[in-house]
This record gives C-alpha cells, structure tokens and sequence, in this order.
C-alpha cells in the first residue's frame, strides 16, 4: 500500500498576498532603478523578487501594471515628504533628496513610460503646489513653479554624475550640496521662507 504522507521537503510554504505583492513591486523600482520598463522582463522582476513568475501574473495581471503600482506606491511616499515638511524649503529640498535615493524615480519620470503617462492626477504636482500656495503663493504660480522646479531637480538628480564634471564639482557630494542650495534659493525667493537650517 502507498503512504499518503507528504515527503519531507515538498511542503510548499505560502506568504500572504500582501508580502508578495511587496517583494515583486520592491524588486520592480530595483530594476527600474538601472534600465528603462520596456527592457524588464517579468522572468527578471521575479528572480529579483525571490517569486516565480506566474505570481506577478496572479497579482497584477501583467508586467505593466505591476510597474504602474511600483511607481506610484513611491510617487506617494515622495508626496508625503512635502505634505508633512515643515515648510516648503523643506519639503521641495526632501523630494530632490529623495530623488537621489530612489534613482527609479527619475528614470520613470525622465523616459515618460506609458503608466506615468495616463496617469489621471499626479499627487507629487499637487503635494509640491499646495505647499507654495499655504505660504501665501497664488495657485496658478504655485502650480507653474512647482512644475519647473520638479522638472529641474528631477532632471539634475537623473544627470548628477554628468554635472560633478560639467560644473567642476569636487565630488558628487559638492553637486548634491549644490542642488540642496539651488532648490533652497528658488523657493525662498517664491516664498519669503528662511528655511536654509531645514534644508540640511
């Protein structure tokens, strides 16, 4: 008579949706961190994740969405800086550092992929106008200067190493100083905030 009883070893061992989920969208900003969307393969996102692939199929649906919902957990977080800074020299200097930390960011934003572009708000916009507008900015100048000012350091934090040559910084620690203090003035100037302390 054969054994009913499962060999040892064969127990699959099963994570809660929510881990997964996690793991594969980690794993996604890692990658989006070194190449363009369109050159990540779902096989490569799961090796990255630790996963097989048929989980990203199972909560996701497809690659483009997985990718979609990893870019925009992130834009969340990098709005949540500047709503809870405590003014907007603070805020606008903690989104360029976190563009630096999260180079993901900056690809998506730099190289237009198709799930930023048919997003229907953008939450980092609105985060970075509200807060020109609460320090006495008018809306349509604060929606202007928060647009041009993203659009800069997010362009500079994408570039970085390009301009510790271009502009004879010492080091890439010069540059960054150098963009902290750049974004500092600009919204200084918008705003009458002192905020140099803040900004680090």
């Amino acid at each position: 008579m054969t054994s009913q009883t499962p060999r040892a070893g064969r127990r699959r061992t099963y994570l809660p949706a929510e881990r997964v989920k996690a793991d594969l969208m980690a794993a996604t900003l890692r990658l989006l961190g070194e190449q363009r969307a369109s050159s990540i393969t779902v096989e490569a996102i799961a090796r990255e994740a630790g996963h097989s692939r048929s989980l990203v199929y199972r909560h996701f649906g497809d690659k483009q969405t997985l990718v979609g919902f990893a870019i925009f957990g992130e834009l969340g977080r990098w709005a949540e800086i500047v709503r809870t800074a405590p003014d907007p020299v603070a805020g606008f200097v903690g989104a360029y550092e976190h563009l630096l930390a999260n180079p993901a960011i900056t690809r998506a934003s730099i190289f237009s992929e198709a799930p930023l572009a048919r997003a229907p708000s953008y939450p980092v916009a609105e985060a970075h106008a509200a807060a020109l507008e609460a320090w006495g900015v008018e809306a349509p100048l604060a929606r202007h200067a928060a647009a041009v000012t993203m659009a800069l350091y997010t362009a500079w934090a994408a570039t970085e190493h390009f301009w510790v040559g271009a502009g004879d910084f010492a080091d890439l620690d010069a540059q960054q100083a150098y963009g902290r203090e750049a974004i500092a003035s600009t919204i200084e100037a918008l705003t009458g905030v002192t905020g140099r302390t803040n900004a680090g």
